[in-house]
């Protein structure tokens, strides 16, 4: 195996992420994906809280059938997984995240119409939708930052924005309990799933519109080169 090439020779960990993180917010791109996953994993996080409250108690579904709703989420999962590298082949890479993200994460707000019967159906559709668009968004991700990060600053920058997306998550199960008890469950769930659809627009904001793929050359690296391991 080849060994690490973002090392550093000392200094505090803290220093690291900063250095990631000015990478990250100088970029249109990485500034963009960074937002998008901030408040994805916020809005998602409160609805994954809620979840079972709303199957169980306000629809009344019983344990099995709630849990059948919540397994398509790892249906849309595979699904996602099988299709975002034919759908980036096809469409390009930025057109692929343009269409596929938007366009599925406004299926979520189904999820707050969900009722017993046929109504049971939105949760489904919901659900898979979520799913899929999570692993396609990843699986994009994920390769446009390996070969678009210069890879003396890629641990920093992953670590970095990670760290900014997965902080979200707490703040979004404390958002999810407060709406739910100052409007109840299915108020609550209008709001964050609004909040997911509205999170797959931040792409909009950056030149990614006028792009088929994005690009593959790797960034510039605007740290110190005294800061690097030689």
């Amino acid at each position: 195996m080849q060994p690490p090439r973002d090392r550093r020779s000392g200094g505090h960990a803290a220093a690291g992420v900063l250095d990631g993180l000015r990478f990250a917010w100088r970029d249109p791109y990485l500034r963009a994906m960074t937002a998008f996953s901030s408040l994805a994993n916020l809005a998602l996080t409160g609805v994954d809280a809620l979840l079972v409250v709303f199957l169980v108690r306000t629809v009344g579904l019983s344990s099995a059938a709630a849990g059948l709703v919540m397994a398509s989420l790892g249906v849309g999962g595979v699904l996602g997984a099988l299709v975002a590298r034919p759908l980036g082949r096809r469409f390009g890479t930025a057109r692929a995240m343009l269409i596929a993200v938007p366009g599925s994460l406004c299926c979520a707000l189904l999820l707050p119409l969900a009722d017993k019967g046929p109504r049971l159906a939105f949760a489904g559709i919901a659900m898979m939708c979520s799913g899929c668009v999570i692993v396609i968004a990843n699986v994009i991700v994920d390769s446009f930052m390996q070969t678009y990060v210069s890879p003396d600053i890629l641990g920093r920058v992953t670590s970095a924005t990670r760290a900014v997306g997965f902080a979200m998550m707490p703040v979004g199960a404390l958002l999810a309990g407060v709406l739910a008890t100052a409007l109840g469950v299915r108020a609550a769930l209008w709001a964050l799933t609004a909040l997911i659809a509205a999170s797959g627009l931040t792409f909009l904001l950056t030149p990614m519109r006028h792009l088929r793929d994005l690009p593959r050359r790797p960034a510039e690296d605007s740290v110190p080169a005294m800061q690097l391991e030689v």
